[in-house]
């Protein structure tokens, strides 16, 4: 009713066609394909945080699980995924306020480049510190995407300075094994790091993050 009653006086009639057309594909992308359709326009919105929340609303509306940005499995935009047989939507880790693309592009690159990443050391070991810095690594451990290492947020964020100075230490260990005859051996560039486990933050928190 709303369209038919707007149809009246807000466009002419190719414009209103063009819109038909659009309503149409858009509606049945929506009905036959709901997890890929919310994918694209949520990565379409990604750095709109107002409309990114909307559209989550929406998911949750559509009976559809949104996944938490996970190092392993996200991607720059959102993806339409398959876990245990339901469909699910990774969050973007693109869409991290504070990430940016070019450190997640590298992050990514690392992870194609090398394999799955196994834990913080190897994440260390293998990131572009240039590009992935304190301010990005504080936003992905808020976010969660390091929830499948195993520690609790409240501990990587309380040993960030660790983490980063880990971080640079296994850049410089990289930029000497490119001098090095044996350079491109594992145990030339990997870092470790142990981390203290500690309780997670309250849920609160946690959302707020």
């Amino acid at each position: 009713d709303l369209i038919v009653k707007f149809a009246g006086y807000g466009f002419n009639k190719s414009h209103s066609a063009a819109y038909a057309m659009i309503t149409f594909y858009t509606s049945f992308l929506k009905y036959y394909y709901p997890t890929e359709f919310m994918a694209a326009i949520l990565t379409l919105e990604k750095n709109n945080t107002d409309k990114v929340v909307k559209y989550v609303d929406e998911l949750k509306r559509l009976d559809i699980e949104l996944r938490p940005p996970n190092i392993n499995r996200s991607l720059l935009v959102f993806q339409a995924d398959e876990i245990e047989g339901k469909k699910v939507v990774f969050f973007g880790m693109g869409a991290i306020k504070g990430a940016g693309d070019v450190a997640i592009n590298s992050v990514i690159k690392s992870r194609n480049d090398g394999g799955e990443l196994r834990d913080m050391s190897d994440f260390l070991s293998r990131i572009d510190g240039s590009k992935v810095n304190k301010e990005v690594i504080e936003s992905l451990i808020k976010s969660g995407a390091f929830d499948d290492f195993g520690h609790s947020r409240k501990a990587l964020l309380t040993q960030i300075e660790e983490i980063i100075d880990t971080a640079k230490r296994a850049g410089e260990a990289r930029k000497m094994a490119m001098n090095s005859l044996f350079g491109d051996t594992e145990e030339m560039t990997h870092v470790k790091i142990d981390i203290v486990d500690m309780e997670e933050f309250d849920l609160l928190e946690l959302l707020a993050f």
